[in-house]
């Protein structure tokens, strides 16, 4: 009797475990696949973004996310764009990069240089704007008509005459007349990816300011609060050594404190002023091979039983092979490695899915909340 009434409680928390990852694996794909429409969103179509229905009270800030015209192999001065009336090579989508376009059948490579051009109708002339210019693949010169706003690293024709910069700025300008031109000038030798894979932000200064302000400090709580979890369960491990859980949760907490420093504005030039390009790249991987190794010792920690050693070792042979290439080799060759890394990754969650689930199937005390926070 006792053995029917296990095995029924097996099949129940099985079909629940079941009808829980089903339900959020469907929500996941309806909003992948069905996103909600916005029709009313006023953004750049065919190279040009009409301001005629945008009230900067009213509608906020813009996303200048939309249709761009693009020159290959082409540093477009303003008197060209304007007076020489060149055709495009192609009218691209922002945000994006570069190697997802076609030409002649086949798509870019990595390594170019390019300019893009937008042409905003229907602005007030005497009306102050700001735009936030976030990171670029990965120099860049921006122009409002013919001058020069804001730049990031050196922009060439060449890798001896480039050089990558990340500093996502804020800048102002004041339009003359009712229309005006945008040029990016965007250049690439370093990364595995280039372009503008981040879309500008347009509003009154008053607006990228604030918008500017909040998203530093979101950054500052997160880094804040996951320094706080960190010492919390550091000191939790020292009073209880054996505990190795609260170690990797240490971990964890440093490393997403890292990925916070290198995300929207870049606290870590705070920190470290004079970090190199190559030292943030280098961050940024580190962050994404680490993180679900720790995640899954972590996990392996707190149900043993369910965990295999086996792929453990596995997964730790893969995280020191990888931080040795992070150290080795050139940014262009890692970063071009990058779907790889991001499918172990994905591979080494899905292992931690499966102890949670077995652990949650034999009724283990706080595998359910784990692994609805893992599957999260």
């Amino acid at each position: 009797m006792e053995r029917k009434v296990g095995s029924l409680n097996w099949n129940k928390r099985l079909i629940g475990l079941l009808v829980g990852i089903s339900i959020l694996l469907i929500g996941f794909l309806y909003i992948t696949l069905f996103p909600k429409k916005d029709n009313d969103r006023i953004y750049p179509k065919g190279g040009v973004l009409d301001l005629q229905n945008w009230n900067s009270k009213e509608n906020g800030i813009l996303n200048l996310g939309g249709q761009w015209d693009f020159y290959w192999k082409n540093i477009l001065s303003y008197d060209e764009a304007v007076f020489a009336n060149s055709k495009p090579d192609l009218t691209v989508d922002i945000p994006n990069i570069w190697n997802f376009y076609k030409m002649d059948g086949e798509n870019l490579p990595g390594f170019g240089y390019a300019t893009y051009v937008l042409k905003v109708n229907n602005a007030t002339p005497g009306e102050k704007l700001a735009l936030r210019v976030p990171t670029f693949s990965t120099s860049y010169e921006l122009y409002i008509d013919n001058s020069l706003v804001s730049s990031n690293g050196t922009v060439g024709t060449s890798e001896e005459e480039s050089s990558p910069d990340y500093h996502p700025k804020v800048i102002e300008f004041t339009p003359t007349n009712t229309s005006f031109l945008m040029i990016a000038h965007v250049a690439n030798y370093t990364y595995s990816r280039g372009g503008m894979w981040y879309a500008i932000n347009m509003g009154t200064p008053q607006q990228i300011r604030k918008m500017d302000m909040t998203v530093t400090a979101k950054d500052i709580f997160l880094f804040g609060a996951l320094l706080v979890l960190a010492f919390y369960y550091l000191s939790l491990f020292l009073l209880r050594r054996e505990d190795k859980s609260s170690l990797y949760f240490v971990f964890m907490c440093l490393i997403l404190t890292f990925r916070t420093l290198i995300c929207d504005n870049y606290l870590i030039y705070g920190l470290f002023p004079s970090i190199s390009y190559r030292g943030i790249i280098i961050i940024e991987y580190f962050t994404l091979i680490m993180f679900p190794v720790c995640a899954a010792y972590m996990i392996s920690q707190l149900f043993p039983k369910e965990s295999s050693r086996k792929i453990l070792k596995l997964s730790l042979v893969y995280a020191i092979g990888a931080m040795m290439m992070l150290l080795l080799t050139s940014v262009f060759f890692f970063t071009g490695l990058v779907y790889i890394i991001e499918g172990i990754a994905l591979l080494i969650s899905t292992y931690s899915v499966i102890i949670l689930s077995k652990a949650f199937i034999k009724g283990e005390k706080d595998s359910l909340i784990m692994l609805l926070g893992h599957l999260l």
